[in-house]
């Protein structure tokens, strides 16, 4: 006699979080609402170039490489960022993203049915994670490869919790190709592994060390595994009262949201427990950017996003198992409180969305000026952090204030440019520029203009240079 056929409502759910998370990080994208706009184009820009058989070549940091072994970060997970570069540029690497996050949530469907659940509760709750203001931050932030880390830590603890040591080594490979913090992911687990298989054990450790050593062998030093240059001088000088032990209220106020936002996490300390360490050290011991929806450390958190959340899935499925309730009440419950902690994150999707369709005539116009200079077949650009998400797979893009400040490297920069979008010196543009001194963008002004390049347009705030002395093209 067979037993009754596996529900589709988990899977079915997955895939639509995974929509769901792709189509607001797209939205993101799009509305040109980068939190780092250098890193972006770093990333984007290399992906780009992969794809167009370049290698991982990139112009917007002068201090990186344009391989996978000379780069600053160690993240072999940059090749699956290529198709989606291939396919739809920057736009398709956010998308990636976002679907990336979705996808992961399918073992927060699989721990809460191992913990107890039902699979109608366990899609209730998977659609709980995706609304969770955690999720949705890391979702749609810059396209970074370290967001990896959440499918790679959330399958690897189902794997560990249901004995699959195979699954397991191929999560924490994920894991550990998303950038060299993954021993700190990975070893986050380790509690989670008492009492599991013997195998599922040794496959756990083995993983964390080959990240440990992979950044050696590669680079012969650890790079930025460590949150901190001197983590011991950092606690002494918080424990002397001579700091505080929370470095930016933000971060502090979104820790307690999004722990608000799933209480069932209690239920599964030996989750929890790691997380919460680790995102209490990346808040207080972290010489980083501040790691909050707004900051542009937000990525960072993709080291503790995903034992939160499977904490909360294991937690939710066990309280499911006791009966006390209808089998869908806890998982509604964690539903109603996920959504809304992020009603003012999905709010902000929706703005994204509405401006890019036409509802931002500031955007618009930005949009308008950047229609010919995102045009690949066209020279190198120089162009200001709040334009430069839609130029991000240019084979030359510049960034003011993040050139060399030799005077012979910046006149090869204008040299090179056949387009410059730089604040507009009739109106007001300030934000997004990083620091960039108005004194500096009047030394810009002046190189393109003796460079042969000229104000062509103006709109949304900008001032848009274009090559006049010779025909437009490399």
């Amino acid at each position: 006699m067979t037993g009754p056929p596996p529900s589709r409502a988990p899977g079915l759910a997955t895939a639509a979080a995974a929509l769901l998370l792709s189509l607001a990080a797209m939205a993101r994208q799009q509305a040109l609402a980068a939190l780092s706009p250098l890193d972006l184009a770093f990333f984007t820009q290399s992906a780009c170039m992969a794809a167009r058989g370049r290698g991982f070549a990139q112009t917007v940091l002068s201090f990186d490489g344009s391989t996978l072994g000379t780069s600053v970060h160690l993240s072999p997970d940059r090749l699956l960022q290529v198709p989606a570069a291939a396919l739809a540029g920057a736009t398709g690497l956010a998308g990636l993203q976002g679907a990336a996050v979705g996808l992961g949530l399918g073992a927060v469907a699989a721990l809460a049915q191992r913990a107890g659940a039902t699979p109608r509760a366990a899609a209730i709750l998977v659609l709980a994670a995706a609304a969770h203001p955690l999720t949705l931050a890391l979702a749609t932030a810059d396209a970074r490869p370290i967001t990896f880390m959440v499918p790679g830590v959330l399958w690897a603890a189902w794997a560990l919790q249901a004995g699959r040591p195979l699954p397991l080594a191929l999560a924490g490979l994920l894991t550990i190709g998303a950038r060299e913090e993954a021993p700190l992911a990975l070893a986050g687990l380790l509690p989670w592994a008492a009492g599991r298989s013997r195998a599922s054990q040794l496959t756990l450790v083995g993983l964390v060390l080959l990240a440990l050593a992979l950044p050696l062998l590669t680079w012969g030093h650890s790079g930025s595994t460590s949150l901190h240059d001197d983590p011991g001088g950092a606690l002494r000088a918080i424990l002397a009262g001579a700091r505080p032990l929370l470095r930016d209220p933000g971060e502090a106020r979104f820790l307690l949201l999004c722990l608000l936002a799933a209480p069932a996490a209690l239920f599964a300390p030996r989750l929890l427990l790691p997380g919460l360490l680790g995102w209490l050290a990346l808040i207080s011991l972290s010489q980083r950017e501040p790691a909050h929806p707004t900051g542009a450390g937000m990525h960072y958190l993709a080291l503790a996003c995903p034992l939160l959340l499977a904490a909360a899935a294991t937690g939710a499925g066990r309280l499911c198992a006791r009966g006390r309730a209808p089998a869908v009440a806890v998982p509604l419950t964690l539903l109603a409180l996920a959504g809304a902690a992020a009603a003012p994150g999905w709010s902000q999707v929706a703005g994204w969305a509405a401006d890019r369709l036409g509802g931002d005539l500031r955007l618009a116009a930005r949009q308008e000026l950047l229609d010919a200079p995102r045009d690949d077949d066209d020279g190198g650009v120089l162009a200001v952090s709040p334009v430069v998400p839609p130029l991000a797979c240019r084979a030359g893009l510049w960034v003011p204030g993040h050139v060399d400040k030799d005077p012979a490297a910046r006149q090869r920069v204008a040299r090179a440019v056949d387009w410059a979008l730089l604040p507009d010196r009739l109106g007001s543009a300030d934000e997004g520029l990083e620091g960039v001194r108005p004194e500096e963008l009047e030394a810009w002004r002046g190189l393109l203009e003796a460079e042969g390049l000229a104000v062509d347009r103006r709109g949304g705030g900008l001032e848009r240079w274009r090559r006049v002395d010779r025909p437009l093209g490399p």
